[in-house]
């Protein structure tokens, strides 16, 4: 299979602990340890009905955090409301509580009460040699909601050659089946390219 997929990674925040760099007011922030995707836990963000549109979250990652090399910011968030693109902003800062960022990344559209994993593009990574704020922007007022994030990592992704091997041909047909499930979130703009030899083939299946 070629893929997209992660040649590199560098865990910027891992969520182990409640972002508290800035918190903004209306803004209450904890750990859940009962609802996360990596780890232990992730960091639970709950935002009052009168949370104001543009308010950031803060928190500090480790000093000089460099991202040259690397080409994409990845995620997993869950919202309790369904969001549009852009409705939630990442962050990224070579100053405290991201007053200057670096990178201003949009959250795709989310569905409500699901975890989604977000690979975005870094816009200027040679720019992002010395990341010491990792910021959530609530950039429009969509209402009283609860937020959960976990695992920040930036990633070098590119187009590689995924070994998969095939388990099974289903007679008297087109398909096969695969020895596992090939995971979208980490594959994307995914091409399967199979290879069989001729004439040694199974006669009982159709070409």
């Amino acid at each position: 299979m070629m893929a997209l997929g992660v040649l590199d990674s560098l865990v910027i925040d891992d969520c182990e602990d409640a972002w508290n760099e800035d918190v903004p007011a209306n803004y209450t922030i904890s750990l859940d340890t009962a609802d996360k995707m990596v780890g232990t836990s992730s960091v639970k963000v709950d935002i009052a009905a009168a949370g104001a549109a543009g308010t950031i979250l803060c928190e500090v990652v480790a000093p000089g955090t460099a991202l040259p090399k690397f080409t994409h910011l990845e995620f997993w968030i869950k919202c309790s409301i369904a969001t549009t693109a852009g409705d939630l902003q990442i962050l990224l800062d070579d100053t405290a509580k991201c007053v200057s960022p670096l990178e201003t990344l949009n959250v795709p559209a989310l569905v409500a009460n699901t975890w989604t994993h977000v690979r975005v593009a870094l816009a200027t990574p040679q720019l992002d040699s010395a990341v010491i704020s990792l910021g959530l922007k609530y950039t429009v007022d969509i209402g009283a909601c609860t937020i959960r994030l976990d695992d920040f990592r930036a990633t070098r992704v590119a187009t590689a050659a995924v070994p998969l091997q095939v388990s099974q041909f289903i007679q008297d047909d087109v398909y096969l089946a695969l020895s596992s499930a090939v995971d979208s979130a980490y594959y994307q703009n995914a091409a399967l390219l199979v290879y069989y030899t001729s004439p040694d083939e199974d006669p009982t299946c159709s070409n």
